[in-house]
């Protein structure tokens, strides 16, 4: 097991975070480990705590974290950045986009999704599409939104969710090798795992980085309204009181028109 020789990339990491919202921090530390709930925090704990620690000690809370959530601590930590990354790009690209749907479709697109032109919020789902890593085999997949609000962050992450936590590469690559000239179960299902892996499991990742920076918007824009809505009443509130001032004026010079 190879591990980190260093904190450096660690700190810097910790810095990329604190740069983010609540929000997005959560997300991109929590990134690869979504399936334990209850370890809400956990990931940030860890990076902090190895951070602080001497090399024998970072070796085994790497070795502790491999255990836990099946995945090495470098590889990890690379997602980790990678969402940091990813949000500082889509915080200035989702700023070209009027809705949400929009900026998610463009995001999945530059992760080398194709993504369906048809029209989402009539149809109340996104399709995207990409050739398997192994066989390229044609896989169609589904954003679910329907019965639920196409501009709403939460709504958008929930049926990332369920997509990508109810994908089955054994029973996906079962359907798949009924196809006319397709090749051996074996093959499909090991090409299957390595796309659900490579990719499929991005969709969350990428859909949360977008929300987050989606968020972050609508809510930088709220003030900007809010604070326009304000110089607009006190602008009112200025011209009322020098109409008053003025109409005061000319009864005490005793020029009533």
């Amino acid at each position: 097991m190879d591990f980190p020789t260093t904190v450096r990339p660690v700190s810097q990491i910790i810095e990329k975070l604190d740069s983010l919202p609540n929000s997005a921090r959560d997300a991109a530390v929590n990134n690869s480990i979504v399936l334990f709930d209850n370890l809400g925090g956990f990931g940030e704990s860890v990076l902090k705590l190895y951070n602080e620690s001497s090399p024998s000690a970072r070796e085994a809370i790497a070795e502790m974290f491999e255990l836990v959530c099946n995945e090495s601590f470098d590889n990890w930590m690379d997602r980790v950045e990678h969402s940091c990354d990813g949000f500082s790009k889509q915080k200035e690209v989702v700023r070209e986009f009027d809705t949400l749907p929009e900026a998610i479709a463009d995001a999945l697109d530059s992760e080398g999704w194709a993504v369906s032109d048809d029209d989402v919020r009539n149809l109340g789902y996104l399709e995207i599409e990409r050739e398997t890593d192994l066989t390229g085999y044609d896989l169609i997949l589904t954003i679910d939104l329907r019965g639920k609000d196409m501009d709403s962050t939460s709504d958008w992450m929930t049926a990332a969710r369920e997509l990508v936590y109810s994908w089955d590469p054994v029973e996906e690559a079962l359907i798949a090798a009924g196809c006319s000239d397709a090749p051996s179960v074996d093959r499909i299902i090991e090409d299957f795992k390595s796309t659900y892996k490579s990719s499929i499991c991005g969709i969350e990742a990428v859909c949360q980085i977008v929300t987050s920076a989606w968020d972050e918007k609508t809510a930088t824009d709220d003030i900007h309204s809010e604070s326009l809505d304000q110089i607009c009443e006190h602008a009112s509130d200025a011209i009322d009181a020098s109409a008053s001032i003025c109409v005061d004026m000319q009864l005490d010079s005793g020029v009533v028109r």
